[in-house]
């Protein structure tokens, strides 16, 4: 990875210099440039609407915790209460210039304006029906979800959220909830039940269980509150939590005994843990809640609030039964015995308009892994840059940190992103990622290494139409023999938005995919898309998609239009057509949505149809 990082990282660097007399850098980013990868980003969605930003509070930084909010939008809404006074509502997002219906619609769950209520309550419904492609033999398609939030005189907080997959038979097959009490006897925060603390870059204790790519804010900060909500399983501690605060200096000490899905051996020790959450097979519930996990962890840290901050965080955990590795070739490095302890320190220095942060944690066994990351902002051009390394032999089992395998082992990397605006209407991002897996992995048996970068430009023609070009390229090498590929896609987005009450997008994206000493493959789709408010309670969507690819590796990823909350990227291959049509509206304190989806591909056909109804009162 050497030069040719070093190289690239210089290019970037000199470029940034050369434009740093022009103005600054505001860029647009789409949800699919942030999160391009097929999974279940609610966890996310689920963390924000937990914890809603305050309007009145928050800064430009603050307000890009929400992945799809651009930073030229969010100066705007700090500048807009700067000149205007506090929001007295969230409507008031309306009178900024910029922010049309669907983006203040779509920010509504996840921001606030602090009211003296006594009581608040939120209560979400969620039913969805999934239809059969032939030859599946799920016995019960049907998902439901469920989740409710009861708050009083902000020092009480409740959560509870139950959930069912397609094809379990149990209504509640998984069940989290906690109980938050604030200023408790000298303690500011206690937590009873599921929680799951994020600290520093998430090598110890990360909130979320995958990796944002997220160039604009590559830096991570402790979570604000640590109750679980998500319906990602296997993801919670459950047990005690206690917070405390004293001038600058913050601790934290928690202690957890829960359960995890996992596949073992014949002689009943763990193979590995499992993470996907589905009990519908017997087999399948036979690994459910297998093993048992007593940690204690902890954190403290000091805050000087203005550019320095240093912590170190720890965990100590014991497992039943214990972990046991017989595949010595595939997996010589799997996590072994019965006991595990992480410490991590971190660090935050601020100097001018340049930020360094970093952390970095030692593992039981003598496992290391350290992230470190930079951020400049010279005359409004923004550079980040962040090195990670991770060995072998790290092991961190309530870890996530920035990762292009999305493992906490064996890669190292360096990462480099330029965010700039040529003209008030032009925006640019320009990104690269060089990454090794210094030893074999699972399928590789050889160390291999991988890169990958993108270019995304756009243009505001006026207030109405939009263009975005976003091109990305990825290389890997897979495979016994460590085969590379280079994955190349160009997406073209054009968007007309006359008033705020409709919205037009088209969008065409092809794949070209090179392999090694091999053959070539393609894949190209099209959409059609619309937003309508025909009244002021009301939004209708709707979009057609059409798409051929050679095979699954040449599949195409797209975001679709969903519930509040719920948040999918989804991926499309083979030759069809698909399409679907949402509807939302609000009655009274509530608001009631429903999406019907139809998939047509060489497989046959597959419809699905979701309800959800919201309550906040």
């Amino acid at each position: 990875m050497g030069r040719y990082a070093l190289f690239r990282y210089l290019f970037i660097l000199s470029l940034s210099v050369s434009i740093s007399n022009l103005s600054q850098a505001k860029v647009f980013l789409p949800p699919e440039v942030l999160l391009d990868s097929e999974g279940n980003y609610s966890e996310l969605l689920a963390d924000l609407e937990a914890n809603p930003i305050d309007l009145n509070r928050a800064g430009v930084s603050d307000l890009l915790a929400i992945p799809w909010l651009s930073e030229k939008k969010a100066q705007a809404i700090v500048d807009w209460r700067r000149r205007h006074g506090p929001f007295k509502s969230i409507e008031e997002l309306s009178r900024i210039r910029g922010l049309d219906r669907e983006l203040i619609e779509s920010l509504r769950p996840y921001v606030m304006v602090r009211q003296s209520l006594s009581l608040a309550l939120k209560e979400r419904l969620r039913v969805k029906q999934k239809g059969r492609l032939q030859g599946e033999q799920l016995p019960n398609t049907l998902a439901f979800y469920q989740r409710l939030g009861l708050s009083l005189a902000d020092r009480y907080e409740l959560g509870l959220l139950v959930e069912k997959d397609p094809g379990e038979t149990d209504l509640a097959d998984f069940l989290a909830g906690y109980v938050q009490l604030k200023r408790l006897g000298g303690i500011d925060r206690v937590v009873l039940g599921d929680f799951r603390p994020g600290f520093a870059q998430g090598l110890v204790f990360s909130r979320w269980s995958f990796s944002i790519n997220d160039p604009r804010s590559l830096k991570r900060k402790d979570s604000r509150s640590v109750g679980y909500r998500s319906s990602v399983e296997n993801g919670a501690l459950r047990g005690l939590f206690l917070r405390r605060s004293f001038q600058a200096i913050q601790w934290a000490l928690f202690f957890s005994q829960a359960r995890f899905d996992a596949s073992v051996n014949k002689d009943g020790t763990v193979k590995t843990l499992l993470a996907s959450g589905y009990h519908r097979t017997s087999s399948e519930k036979a690994k459910k809640d297998l093993v048992s996990e007593r940690l204690v962890g902890g954190r403290i840290c000091y805050d000087a609030r203005k550019n320095l901050k240093l912590g170190t965080s720890f965990s100590i955990s014991s497992f039943v039964p214990s972990f046991h590795n017989y595949d010595l070739e595939r997996k010589r490095h799997a996590f072994t015995g019965s006991q595990n302890s992480v410490c991590g320190v971190d660090w935050d220095i601020t100097w001018s308009n340049l930020n360094i942060y970093g952390e970095a944690a030692l593992c039981k066994g003598g496992g290391k892994a350290a992230v470190l990351g930079t951020t400049s902002e010279i005359k409004g051009v923004k550079l980040s840059v962040l090195v990670r390394s991770y060995s072998r032999d790290f092991h961190s089992f309530h870890g996530s940190a920035f990762s292009a395998s999305g493992k906490l082992y064996n890669e190292t990397g360096l990462f480099t992103s330029l965010l700039y605006s040529p003209t008030e209407s032009t925006d640019l991002l320009a990104y690269v990622d060089q990454y090794r897996h210094p030893y074999r992995r699972y399928y590789e048996p050889v160390p291999t290494r991988g890169d990958k970068w993108g270019l995304v430009v756009a243009h505001e023609f006026s207030h109405s139409v939009e263009l975005l070009f976003d091109l990305r390229s990825k290389y890997s090498q897979r495979g016994k023999e460590a085969l590379g590929r280079r994955n190349n896609r160009i997406r073209l987005d054009a968007s007309w938005s006359p008033d705020r009450r409709w919205r037009l997008r088209a969008r065409t994206e092809a794949v070209l995919l090179n392999f090694e000493h091999s053959h070539r493959q393609h894949g190209i789709s099209a959409f059609f898309d619309f937003r309508i408010n025909p009244f002021r309670c009301s939004t209708i969507c709707g979009r057609l998609t059409t798409f051929k690819t050679d095979s699954y590796d040449s599949r195409i990823y797209e975001f679709e239009t969903d519930h509040t909350g719920a948040a999918f990227c989804r991926f499309v291959y083979g030759k069809g057509v698909k399409w679907y049509l949402f509807v939302a509206q609000k009655i009274g304190q509530g608001e009631l949505s429903a999406k019907y989806r139809w998939l047509k591909t060489q497989k046959g056909k597959r419809c699905e149809f979701s309800l959800q109804f919201d309550l906040q009162l």
